[in-house]
């Protein structure tokens, strides 16, 4: 992965928290981690993997659904879940 890539996904990580209103804290605590583990990855000390960025995707969702406010999900995820619902639409049966 370039650095460019480790930096996109480290700035949507980081937009994810932003659109909750989590702290560090909060958000490491959702992720099973620990703070200090979350704000490595955050602040570049440590690699921000695709798992991370998933976790904190499903976070999102996990929050959307209880809040309910499906403005809180990010257009990427907005637009995987779109393709599902269509894909689950054409299943016969």
């Amino acid at each position: 992965m370039s650095a460019r890539e480790e930096e996109e996904r480290r700035a949507y990580l980081n937009a994810i928290r932003g659109r909750l209103g989590f702290t560090q804290t909060v958000m490491a605590r959702c992720l099973d981690m620990s703070l200090r583990a979350y704000s490595a990855i955050e602040t570049g000390a440590s690699p921000c993997r695709k798992i991370h960025v998933l976790a904190a995707e499903r976070v999102l969702m996990e929050q959307a659904a209880k809040r309910p406010n499906a403005a809180l999900l990010t257009t990427p995820l907005r637009d995987d879940i779109k393709a599902l619902v269509a894909d689950a639409v054409e299943l016969p049966g």
